[in-house]
């Protein structure tokens, strides 16, 4: 009990002398987990600041099943970025399961070479962040982009891509400037390879694209 008469940091000692009775009851707060927290209490009332206590937890959504297609109904501990992307999108947007690219958000976590590289363990403090932007911290912890095709929600992780080899040589490749520049690209934007020959029938300039598709088959080109 504080003593304003006596100033800011005066305190009176109040002592407890008996209890009439006590009602037990357990607390429901629905599927969440509860932390319990004992503190040293103290005789003097701290004035003009704040207590703060950190504490380690892991988060709990229901997980989706992208092989079965299956959204479970029980919450489990998850430590991994592309659940916690569904969740925003799919819980808290209502954007339909058809409508997220699942493939490519799942896809990216299970092609990981280390789980740890997908981890996000990040809380936001304020309420008031947007929505987007949280699904952008998410996607960023794994370096993962996310655009919108239409209604579509699509992912791409920003790493090094296999590629095919090939062999040039002075008679199948015209004369061009030597210069090399690499930009990030979605996989819609050019997902294939386009490469100038000299044709030695006609000897003329020639252009041959090619691209893999979803199945890995070697297929024309969609913009050729």
């Amino acid at each position: 009990r504080v003593t304003a008469s006596l100033g800011d940091n005066a305190a009176d000692l109040v002592t407890l002398e008996g209890i009439d009775s006590v009602t037990p009851y357990t607390a429901d707060f629905g599927n969440v987990t509860l932390i319990d927290l004992t503190r040293a209490s103290n005789q003097r009332v701290d004035r003009g600041r704040s207590t703060k206590i950190n504490a380690l937890v892991t988060r709990k959504l229901r997980i989706y099943n992208n092989d079965t297609g299956v959204y479970g109904s029980e919450y489990v501990a998850t430590r991994r970025f592309c659940d916690y992307v569904f969740y925003l999108l799919h819980e808290k947007a209502g954007v339909p399961i058809a409508q997220i690219n699942t493939d490519e958000l799942f896809g990216i976590h299970d092609n990981l070479t280390d789980p740890q590289l997908g981890y996000f363990d990040y809380t936001f403090s304020d309420d008031n962040i947007a929505l987007r932007e949280r699904i952008e911290t998410a996607c960023n912890t794994a370096r993962v982009r996310y655009w919108n095709e239409g209604l579509l929600w699509s992912f791409v992780r920003d790493e090094a891509k296999p590629f095919k080899s090939l062999m040039f040589n002075r008679r199948n490749l015209t004369p061009a400037a030597s210069s090399y520049a690499q930009k990030f690209r979605r996989p819609a934007d050019y997902d294939g390879v386009t490469v100038i020959y000299v044709d030695p029938v006609k000897n003329a300039e020639k252009r041959v694209s090619r691209r893999i598709d979803g199945s890995g088959n070697i297929v024309r080109n969609r913009y050729q």
